[in-house]
């Protein structure tokens, strides 16, 4: 699927799945692709690796001062953040423009999609719940993390945490979120896939966890038909992906 894809990265443990993530982003005539990395990630996952695999990487601490974020956000068709920690939802939900990640998401005018990464506590906590909410009301897409067992960094053992999708699950949404009418924020719902993605798209341990909010009425009506779920997956919902370790940063 064509198109320009502004990707931004945010400090979990999960960043250490992107690479792979992009890859399967790019392949087989994926979008162009910028990335916008926070500080935290930057720290977790040199900028230079991933310029291996990118071309255009701009960093918080580094580019905010010589980078425009209204020319990023207008430059971008389509705006995912992967993965999106606790942090980065509660600035999007609040309207804060802290760093150049937070700026572009707030001068973006169409609807963005998160995919959050974080420990499985955070993730249920009131104040994260409070800030989905508001970011699906606004018309933003938040899916729902996958549940599995995990690497925690800071507990050094394998716990249930909420992290990312597989790459060829990420590619299918995203695929999907490109071809949706590139609408501003707010003049219709957002939508698309509801757990799980196409059957085409599956494979073996592919899950991608969630559901897009107001998804349109083709996507309902073929989860209706299947007999699957029309709202979001609660957490835990699917388990059989295992996702990169879990950490927010």
């Amino acid at each position: 699927m064509s198109g320009r894809l502004l990707l931004g990265v945010c400090g979990s443990a999960n960043i250490l799945a992107l690479p792979q993530h992009l890859i399967a982003l790019a392949g087989d005539g994926g979008p162009e692709i910028r990335i916008v990395m926070t500080r935290s990630a930057a720290a977790l996952m040199p900028p230079a690796t991933l310029g291996l695999l990118c071309p255009d990487v701009l960093c918080d601490g580094r580019d905010e001062l010589t980078t425009s974020h209204v020319s990023l956000a207008g430059w971008a068709d389509r705006l995912v953040v992967l993965p999106a920690t606790a942090n980065i939802l509660g600035q999007a939900a609040g309207g804060l423009a802290s760093g150049l990640l937070s700026s572009v998401l707030l001068a973006h005018e169409r609807p963005v999609l998160f995919f959050p990464a974080m420990n499985r506590h955070m993730w249920r906590h009131p104040a994260v719940r409070r800030n989905v909410a508001r970011l699906r009301a606004d018309g933003h897409v938040v899916m729902e993390p996958v549940l599995g067992p995990a690497w925690q960094v800071a507990t050094q053992d394998v716990q249930e945490n909420c992290g990312l999708p597989t790459p060829t699950a990420v590619r299918a949404v995203v695929d999907e979120f490109l071809r949706l009418p590139l609408d501003p924020l707010g003049a219709t719902e957002a939508g698309g896939l509801a757990t799980p993605p196409p059957p085409g798209a599956r494979r073996d341990g592919d899950a991608a966890a969630g559901a897009w909010s107001g998804a349109p009425p083709s996507a309902t009506a073929g989860r209706q038909a299947r007999g699957g779920p029309v709202g979001p997956a609660p957490v835990g919902a699917v388990g059989a992906a295992r996702p990169a370790p879990g950490r927010e940063g």
